[in-house]
């Protein structure tokens, strides 16, 4: 044992505030690989638009919306984790949808901000999404996992300053800043320039609002927005090499290649044994 520790105990996560932030990431991307995926349970609701399906439901004690949806992307795993990590590169491919896009990165996470105008209300709104990717592409389910949550700030709608690592810049006049619960997506490679995405949502929505959000109200919604998006992201692949991605791939290298490497060893084997 370690000098300090009696032989044959085991070291305690809370002494270790990197461990301990571990095991916190790990039960996170358990409850994500559990609710992304599709849902058939009692008080869940299947609707298949154009670009997506996606499956609702209702939480009967604090009214908020939970969202699943689900849908296959064109490109790689790497641009897909290039895109959520460095989010800001693509902000031109985003034909007005997000705009003033930043990205932070330290320990082994990101915090990436953007605008944007919220698809139900319309209102102006500033997104702060702290993620992290894990790798679990030797699970049953091979995929990587992105954990998504809003700064765990006190008073985050109206906060600035620092937040461990990174900087938060006050709220920009005119803009509300969104405050959302604990989401995330799942990313599936489906060969070497295809990807399933499974995305879950939570939207806590002002009683006054929630009785107009009907199905019909939502299916339009998700429809009109999963066209912009799945039209912008096609751009950013068409144009992936002059977005200057490649560029910022090559200068954190440290992060990228261990991702180009693995997912490559992965579609290998399962090629292999096909």
């Amino acid at each position: 044992a370690p000098a300090g520790r009696p032989a044959g105990t085991a070291p305690a996560l809370a002494s270790d505030p990197l461990l301990g932030e571990l095991s916190n990431r790990m039960a996170r991307v358990r409850r994500i690989q559990e609710e992304c995926r599709p849902h058939t349970e009692k008080g869940w609701k299947r609707f298949d638009v154009e670009t997506c399906t996606f499956w609702r439901t209702w939480d009967s004690k604090t009214g908020a919306l939970k969202l699943v949806m689900q849908w296959d992307a064109i490109g790689s795993m790497q641009q897909q984790i290039a895109a959520l990590r460095d989010a800001d590169v693509c902000e031109p491919q985003w034909n007005g949808e997000c705009w003033s896009m930043t990205s932070q990165h330290a320990k082994g996470a990101s915090l990436v901000r953007w605008l944007q105008k919220d698809p139900f209300t319309g209102r102006k709104t500033e997104v702060l999404m702290e993620r992290t990717l894990c790798d679990c592409l030797d699970e049953e389910r091979p995929c990587w996992v992105l954990l998504e949550r809003s700064p765990d700030v006190a008073k985050l709608e109206t906060f600035s300053g620092t937040y461990g690592p990174f900087e938060i810049g006050p709220v920009p006049d005119g803009f509300l800043r969104s405050v959302t619960s604990e989401c995330g997506r799942v990313l599936e490679p489906l060969g070497e320039d295809k990807v399933r995405v499974t995305m879950v949502i939570e939207i806590a929505l002002p009683s006054i609002i929630r009785w107009v959000v009907t199905d019909s109200l939502m299916v339009f919604a998700i429809k009109t927005s999963s066209k912009g998006i799945q039209q912008s992201w096609n751009k950013i692949i068409e144009g992936w090499d002059t977005s200057g991605f490649n560029e910022r791939i090559q200068k954190e290298a440290e992060f990228y290649e261990p991702v180009r490497a693995r997912v490559a060893a992965y579609l290998q084997e399962r090629q292999n044994q096909s």
